[in-house]
C-alpha cells in the first residue's frame, strides 16, 4: 500500500493535474483533429478556472481547514505526561547530508520546538521522536537522524529521547514506537504532529490500543472558513495539495483497516 500510494499521489496531486490537464490540451491542438476540436478548449477553460478558484477564493483551503479545526489542544495541560510523542515530517534528510545541517520545512521546526517545550514542561516523561524515511526513490537516511541533531542543537537532552528510524508512514509511526515504548493502560501520552495530519494520526493510534492526547501544532489556516480572499496561487496550491493528500490518506488508511475511523473525532 505504501508504494502504490506514492505513486498514484504523484499523478493525481491536485498540482500535477493542472499540469497533466494542459499538456494534455497541447496534445489534442497538435492533432488538430476536428472531431475534437471543443475538448482542448473545454481542458484549457478549465484548468483556467481552477487556477482562479484556487488563488482567489477560500475553497482550496477549505479541506485542510476541516482537518486543523477537528482536534485542539486539551483546554487545561494536564497536571502528570507520561510519555510525549513527536511524529516525522517536514524533514530534509537528502539535503541536510549534503549541506552537512539539519534542514527542514516550517512543519519539521514547530514540531520539534513543541517537542523540546513539552519535555522541558515534564521533567519525568518519556520521550520518543518516531520517523525513518518516506522517499520512495532514496530510501536513506532517516527523519530521526536529522532530528536527532536538531533537537541537541536546541537543547533537549538528547539522553532522555528515542528515535525510531524504521517507519515510512503514519501506521507504521504507532506501529514501532509502541514496541519501543510499550505504553500501559491509564497512562497519558501526547501526541505532536502537524494539526492538518491530526485526525489519521489519532485514527491510527486509536486503531493500535494506545490513546494519546492532541497537541497539534504548525496551523496553516486561520479557523475562519471566509479567510483566504485575495490572489495567491501558490499559497491556495500549497493549502489544497495537504489538505487533499491528508484526505486521500484518511480514506486509504480506513480501507486498509489502518484506523477504524473515517474521520476520527475527540
Amino acid at each position: 500500500m505504501y508504494e502504490l500510494g506514492k505513486i498514484l499521489w504523484l499523478v493525481f496531486a491536485p498540482g500535477n493535474l493542472l499540469v497533466i490537464g494542459l499538456c494534455l490540451a497541447w496534445f489534442l491542438m497538435r492533432r488538430r483533429d476536428r472531431r475534437n476540436s471543443g475538448t482542448p478548449r473545454f481542458l484549457v477553460g478549465a484548468m483556467a478556472l481552477s487556477c482562479l478558484l484556487v488563488a482567489a477564493t477560500p475553497l482550496s483551503r477549505l479541506p485542510m481547514l476541516l482537518l486543523e479545526n477537528r482536534f485542539a489542544r486539551p483546554a487545561a495541560m494536564p497536571a502528570k505526561v507520561d510519555g510525549v510523542i513527536v511524529l516525522g515530517g517536514g524533514m530534509m534528510p537528502l539535503l541536510s547530508i549534503s549541506r552537512d545541517e539539519p534542514v527542514m520545512l516550517a512543519s519539521g521546526n514547530v514540531r520539534l520546538a513543541a517537542f523540546v517545550d513539552l519535555a522541558r514542561r515534564y521533567p519525568d516523561a518519556r520521550l520518543i521522536f518516531a520517523g525513518g524515511s518516506g522517499n520512495l526513490f532514496s530510501p536513506a537516511p532517516s527523519e530521526a537522524s536529522i532530528a536527532r541533531v536538531a533537537l541537541e542543537r536546541m537543547g533537549l537532552e538528547i539522553e532522555r529521547a528515542r528515535f525510531e528510524d524504521r517507519s515510512r508512514n503514519t501506521e507504521e509511526n504507532a506501529l514501532f514506537s509502541k514496541e519501543i515504548m510499550k505504553p500501559n493502560k491509564g497512562e497519558t501520552w501526547m501526541l505532536v504532529t502537524s494539526a492538518s495530519h491530526m485526525p489519521r494520526a489519532i485514527g491510527v493510534f486509536r486503531a493500535q490500543g494506545w490513546d494519546v492526547t492532541p497537541y497539534p501544532v504548525g496551523y496553516l489556516t486561520s479557523g475562519d472558513p471566509f479567510d483566504g480572499f485575495g490572489f495567491d496561487f501558490l499559497g491556495g496550491l500549497a493549502a489544497l495539495h495537504t489538505g487533499i493528500r491528508e484526505w486521500v490518506g484518511m480514506v486509504g488508511y480506513y480501507a486498509y483497516g489502518y484506523t477504524k475511523e473515517l474521520f476520527p473525532a475527540p
